[in-house]
């Protein structure tokens, strides 16, 4: 999906009144190519609605909160 088809979503769901919306993760582009826009989905989403719903984000790597006030982190436990 085009990060201004992402970005549009993300503004309807927001629109319609949802408080709560994950708009994106933050994943390795070489794992998952079609999140390679997280930065500039969020960064944007953010500036447009500073005081709009919240959007927490998975984030199975190391990257920065880069403003997030909430992240669901995974974490895999394996049994050797």
């Amino acid at each position: 999906m085009a990060t201004d088809v992402k970005l549009e979503l993300i503004r309807k769901l927001a629109g319609a009144g949802l408080p709560v919306i994950e708009a994106t993760a933050f994943v390795s582009p070489k794992w998952v190519p079609r999140m390679a826009d997280h930065k500039e989905v969020l960064s944007t989403i953010l500036a447009e609605m500073p005081d709009g719903p919240n959007f927490p984000v998975r984030n199975p790597l190391k990257y920065s909160s880069f403003g997030v006030s909430f992240m669901a982190l995974f974490l895999i436990v394996r049994h050797l």
